[in-house]
């Protein structure tokens, strides 16, 4: 009879735990990346390991879009969530496949749960910086090109050796840089190798794949470098620059630093960068663009607040490239959010 009770007493703690855990994963936190497929908003976040959010909003047309829980379904990835760990970005393949960044594993997946590319060598998190930005776009024959962006930043102190603090604790700064490289229709397990030399080298295996690595020259900000903390870029889009003589392609960059104990110390910009990592024209500051989309939010929804760490961002209109949407890792008790902004056009149609 004892033998029953605690083999019934066991069998209700992992009824609550998978209860538990099925409420939790219905809930949105620390949204990290986000892509629109039609009517949809896909959605991935830092604590929920090998889950992707599907959510169906309803009027698409609204500037702050609250992610209601009866609105999203978890979907698992069918692979371990110990490789999709720590969900970072999320795009689609021009062959129709939903991809996810994972920091946690510097790996590409699927949504089949299916290894797309592995990123080693100095594409590792290192001192809690790692890859953190996605960004796709379409060739010929369902081919990609393919955008990782590793954040950069000041390595984290207390995620270093001992021996390393006085070498990196809040007194390197690591710019961000991006990797370039083109996926096949349907690839898979294609291992992305980079080596720093004096010329840096990238290798992919199988077969020979165009890559490029591109380190960004980000602004200075004198009040975040003086306690040793800076800039990092979370996430970035494709996007057309506009030169004397037509347009190339380059990137818009999230650039960011949250701090919640300091206000004085959060920045949120957008920059433009071309493919060779430098800034071009002016930064446009993203707490404005908020703002605005707050003002014409609707009462259900709510204002989107500009403290927040917003980390994912893609192209809402893909086909004319106008409007950007975004989410943030939010505060404990705080319903989650996407943003659409629309930057000015003629911001995005500055001379490069």
């Amino acid at each position: 009879m004892n033998r029953l009770v605690v083999v019934s007493a066991i069998f209700g703690m992992i009824i609550v735990f998978l209860q538990v855990t099925a409420a939790r994963a219905d809930k949105i936190s620390e949204a990290s990346g986000i892509i629109r497929v039609g009517d949809k908003l896909l959605i991935v976040g830092d604590d929920h390991h090998g889950i992707i959010f599907h959510v169906k909003p309803g009027d698409l047309s609204r500037t702050v879009i609250r992610l209601k829980k009866g609105q999203s379904k978890a979907r698992k990835l069918n692979s371990s969530r110990r490789f999709a760990r720590d969900l970072e970005s999320i795009g689609k393949l021009p062959d129709g496949r939903i991809v996810v960044l994972s920091e946690h594993t510097s790996a590409l997946i699927d949504d089949k749960g299916k290894l797309v590319a592995i990123y080693d060598g100095p594409f590792y998190s290192f001192g809690n910086r790692g890859l953190e930005g996605l960004a796709i776009r379409e060739l010929a024959q369902a081919r990609a090109r393919v955008a990782v962006l590793w954040e950069g930043g000041f390595p984290q102190q207390r995620k270093l050796f001992w021996d390393l603090h006085g070498v990196f604790g809040g007194k390197v700064k690591l710019e961000p840089v991006i990797l370039v490289h083109d996926l096949k229709k349907d690839a898979k397990n294609v291992e992305i190798r980079a080596r720093m030399g004096t010329e840096p080298e990238v290798t992919l295996k199988p077969g020979k794949v165009n890559a490029e690595l591109i380190k960004l020259a980000t602004p200075v900000i004198p009040a975040l470098d003086a306690v040793g903390t800076g800039l990092r870029a979370p996430d970035l889009v494709w996007h057309k620059l506009k030169t004397d003589q037509d347009r190339k392609w380059g990137f818009i960059v999230l650039l960011s630093h949250y701090d919640p104990g300091d206000k004085n110390l959060n920045f949120k910009l957008l920059h433009k960068f071309d493919t060779d990592g430098r800034a071009c024209g002016t930064p446009q500051g993203l707490n404005e663009l908020i703002e605005a989309a707050s003002l014409a939010a609707t009462p259900d929804d709510g204002k989107a607040n500009v403290k927040w760490n917003w980390e994912g961002m893609d192209w809402f209109d893909r086909a004319r490239k106008t409007k950007l949407i975004m989410v943030a890792d939010r505060p404990k008790g705080k319903a989650a959010k996407a943003v659409v902004i629309k930057p000015a056009r003629a911001w995005l149609d500055e001379l490069c």
